[in-house]
């Protein structure tokens, strides 16, 4: 059995080889000169503590299993183990760092979720809903995309995009049954027909909206939205955010756009989604029509019209909208604090 070393120096060397996987020569090569030793006293050590000192050295074990007392502590090899984890995948899930531990620990090491909860929140990590950004972004376009809007009143930005679903989209996934038996809920015959909606979006909500049954959106229809729905409601000085659809780049619908915002409107960067607050107005549409889906099944159009009327400018649930805006509100308070 190699002499015996420090606990430091042990936990610093089990992490190297179970957890980061470095190879003998790997962590020879690293090793500080004070502390240098021979690559074939380093290979006896590595057995020596991978096969003889792995639970230890990961978490403090309770060995009367049924008794009360302090709960189960992630020693510092633990910590930096799930912080790897989640720093090499940050869509993990608590249940896969769960099954992940014991290929470190052995099949005996187990602690409950509570604790890897607890540990995550004491390395300064919390979990949020993921914003799926395209690998095509051009983050200098963004820059230049958000320095031309900084001195634009946000309350003056008008959000324009479509949508398009179907009755199925409108009902809810999951459901209530006994154990072992389906969970099934009776609806009414759901035909082949999709909706189509084009709609404006500002900070205080909704401002027109137009539906469509079985009929795709072109230019045309794009450029009567513009004329007879949305331009009876801006006021002056709105600025127009449009995204990269090829109808909204038209000869007409350009034209179009320079008659009715008098030139004030830019194209959003390709592939940013996040920088579009119109998408996260419809999913509070789609999300109200998916909570009643036995009104919004038996008469789509009439209930995507309520739908829409909750969280237009002064409708009930107009409130929500705001905070879809925070990145444009804080980009224009910036530019103010400049002065």
């Amino acid at each position: 059995m190699p002499p015996r070393i420090s606990r430091e120096r042990k936990i610093d060397l089990l992490h190297r080889f179970k957890v980061l996987g470095h190879s003998i020569y790997r962590v020879y090569v690293d090793l500080p000169t004070s502390h240098k030793i021979s690559i074939d006293y380093l290979r006896k050590l590595r057995e020596f503590i991978l096969f003889n000192d792995t639970i230890s050295n990961f978490v403090w074990v309770n060995t009367n299993n049924t008794s009360t007392g302090r709960r189960r502590k992630v020693t510092r090899l633990g910590a930096r183990f799930i912080k790897d984890l989640v720093d090499s995948n940050n869509s993990i899930t608590q249940t896969r760092i769960l099954k992940r531990m014991p290929e470190f620990g052995g099949q005996e090491y187990r602690i409950s979720a509570a604790t890897i909860c607890r540990e995550i929140q004491r390395i300064k990590y919390s979990r949020k809903v993921m914003e799926r950004m395209h690998v095509d972004i051009d983050h200098v376009k963004r820059v230049h995309y958000y320095n031309d809007l900084k001195h634009i009143v946000f309350l003056k930005l008008v959000d324009i995009d479509e949508m398009s679903s179907s009755p199925k989209e409108f009902l809810l996934k999951y459901g209530y049954s006994l154990i072992g038996e389906r969970a099934i809920k009776y609806q009414i015959h759901l035909n082949g027909k999709t909706y189509t909606v084009i709609c404006a979006y500002t900070p205080l909500g909704f401002i027109a909206w137009e539906i469509f049954e079985n009929e795709s959106v072109d230019a045309e229809k794009f450029i009567n939205f513009l004329h007879n729905r949305l331009q009876p409601h801006l006021t002056e000085g709105s600025f127009a955010i449009i995204d990269n659809w090829s109808g909204h780049k038209t000869d007409e619908s350009l034209a179009a756009l320079e008659d009715v915002f008098q030139g004030l409107y830019l194209f959003s960067v390709p592939y940013c989604p996040f920088d579009k607050p119109v998408e996260k107005g419809i999913a509070l549409v789609k999300a109200y029509i998916r909570e009643h889906e036995d009104e919004a099944t038996t008469n789509p159009i009439r209930f995507i019209n309520e739908a829409f009327k909750l969280f237009e400018v002064g409708g009930e649930k107009s409130s929500a909208c705001l905070g879809h805006w925070n990145g444009y509100r804080n980009n224009y308070e910036n530019f103010i604090n400049e002065f």
